[in-house]
């Protein structure tokens, strides 16, 4: 998991990395995983990612991602992480169900 060391990790860095472990553990959509994982850490859209892709993630921010990402690895559905999906432009909230 992408971990910050001397230097602060920039959005960019963290998707690299992300797919690259995504992409080891088979997980399908490896890329579109991580940037929904991350806009949701840093509240922004997939664009605003892109646009921003030299900004460092502050700490609390790569705590929680490294948290989100350890679910998404053990194939723990995205949409349980985010607790939403997107249906036909509709966002409907969601809970796992036990």
């Amino acid at each position: 998991m992408p971990e910050n060391n001397s230097k602060d990790i920039t959005v960019i860095e963290i998707l690299r990395k992300t797919v690259s472990e995504l992409e080891l553990c088979n997980i399908k959509d490896a890329r579109i995983n991580a940037e929904l994982l991350l806009c949701e850490i840093m509240k922004c859209s997939r664009l605003d990612l892109y646009i921003n892709y030299e900004k460092p993630l502050n700490r609390d921010e790569l705590v929680q991602f490294n948290q989100y990402l350890k679910r998404r690895l053990s194939n723990e559905p995205l949409q349980y992480i985010t607790g939403s999906t997107n249906f036909f432009g509709y966002e409907i909230s969601l809970t796992e169900m036990y």
